[in-house]
């Protein structure tokens, strides 16, 4: 029984559920399960009625979805603009993004740590050569042994935005502290099993990594990948500007999202 479902029927034998308190547990399991799809999959739920492209370049500049707007105030960090985290349109959202990934790839640039595009970003790389029009963050991995490399505080190569450590999980996000959306950076064990394979830590994997930290007091989870999958990384292109992608990124995806990753799991427009 998923888990929404579960929370609702434990609830409506525990105690009476009014109309009006029907319609509030109704918004709260709904968002829960919106944020919980977020943390599973980076995707970001939109508002009836919206359904974006699935690239950008499907739909021309004027097309309404642009000026459109999407609840993404759960997956935003602390927006320093004064005013908080403001409303986006689709077009503002998008351009955050790519302007974060940006950011993320020069700062480890000037840091010497070398890089791939990941989990969403590496799903639209490879479908669009862009960010995906519904995305909310962007996602990098590099060497774990690298990640002593990189200290918090504010990006001198890019004001406005600033790296922060996240998680034990997800070591550190490079934020933009004008809109509060930001690119996480991932760790990757290169030398995992005995270098017979590569390692990701993700808190909602399936194999067992000793080798990364616990997350919230639970042991630490990871995606296996065959060796050599990652680095050396290949020069690829991302609306119009150079990055680095897995070498074997296609099949990195397969592992990630399964045979179909090539069909958005999202409704699209034809």
């Amino acid at each position: 029984m998923p888990q929404a479902v579960a929370m609702k029927a434990l609830l409506s034998k525990t105690m009476p559920i009014h109309q009006e308190d029907q319609q509030s547990l109704n918004g709260l399991l709904a968002r829960q399960e919106l944020l919980k799809r977020f943390w599973q999959t980076g995707e970001v739920g939109h508002s009836q009625g919206t359904v974006p492209p699935k690239c950008p370049g499907d739909l021309n500049a004027s097309a309404s979805y642009w000026s459109e707007t999407a609840d993404i105030h759960d997956h935003r960090a602390e927006c320093q603009s004064g005013e908080g985290c403001q409303t986006l349109t689709n077009l503002e959202r998008m351009v955050a993004v790519r302007g974060a990934l940006h950011a993320t790839k020069t700062l480890l640039n000037n840091r010497s740590v070398p890089y791939v595009l990941y989990a969403g970003s590496a799903l639209g790389q490879s479908r669009c050569n862009d960010v995906l029009p519904w995305d909310s963050d962007c996602d990098v991995a590099v060497a774990k042994e690298d990640l002593a490399k990189l200290t918090a505080g504010e990006l001198a190569s890019h004001p406005g935005y600033e790296l922060r450590v996240k998680s034990a999980c997800i070591p550190f996000s490079v934020i933009d502290l004008k809109t509060g959306l930001y690119c996480d950076i991932f760790q990757v064990d290169l030398e995992a099993d005995g270098g017979r394979s590569v390692a990701l830590n993700w808190a909602y994997a399936e194999s067992s990594c000793p080798q990364f930290p616990e997350w919230n007091g639970h042991p630490a989870k990871c995606e296996v990948y065959p060796t050599g999958s990652f680095f050396p990384a290949v020069d690829c292109e991302l609306h119009g500007a150079s990055f680095k992608c897995a070498n074997a990124q296609d099949a990195n995806l397969a592992v990630k999202y399964g045979a179909s990753w090539q069909t958005p799991d999202v409704s699209t427009r034809a």
